[in-house]
């Protein structure tokens, strides 16, 4: 399959990416307005079941800046012991959205969990072209995420049109 993306517009991406925007608001992790996290579903769920379930608000934690809900005390208290392993990979962010430098919202139903990392999709659509190349997808996805980390997507939308005006070049 013939990525979206070549390398050189892949460069190109990353170089723009990394100049100063000034001062970014804080969007490492993809929560709500109320700052809870993966919509409101267990992320240890994704793990220990074949369903993913909704936590409630009895049972939460913090990591990161961002709030999760569990299903149980004993999910919140595993996800606390190793929120790295639990948490989502990019923020909870769409996999596929990072990838190509943007971050997308997900729906907490389209998901996979590869080599025990938990990783989101915006929808199944997006999931199918993610899965066509989805080792490539996730290496450069992680590539790119310390760059685009602290960036808004306005930012990164911004900065994705001047990479392709650029490259056009």
């Amino acid at each position: 399959m013939i990525s979206i993306f070549t390398r050189r517009t892949v460069v190109a991406l990353v170089l723009v990416l990394a100049l100063p925007f000034g001062l970014a608001s804080a969007t490492e992790s993809n929560v709500d307005s109320a700052g809870l996290a993966m919509h409101g579903y267990d992320p240890v769920s994704y793990f220990r079941s074949e369903h993913p379930s909704r936590g409630v608000e009895k049972f939460s934690a913090i990591h990161d800046g961002a709030r999760y809900l569990f299903s149980s005390a004993e999910n919140r208290d595993r996800f606390i012991a190793d929120p790295a392993h639990y948490a989502p990979q990019f923020g909870g962010y769409c996999s596929y959205g990072v990838r190509v430098g943007r971050k997308f919202d997900i729906d907490p139903e389209v998901y996979r969990v590869v080599d025990d990392k938990l990783y989101f999709q915006l929808n199944w659509g997006t999931q199918v072209v993610w899965l066509a190349n989805m080792q490539e997808n996730i290496d450069v996805a992680h590539t790119l995420w310390p760059i685009i980390k602290p960036k808004t997507d306005p930012e990164l939308e911004a900065a994705a049109e001047k990479a392709a005006s650029q490259s056009k070049n």
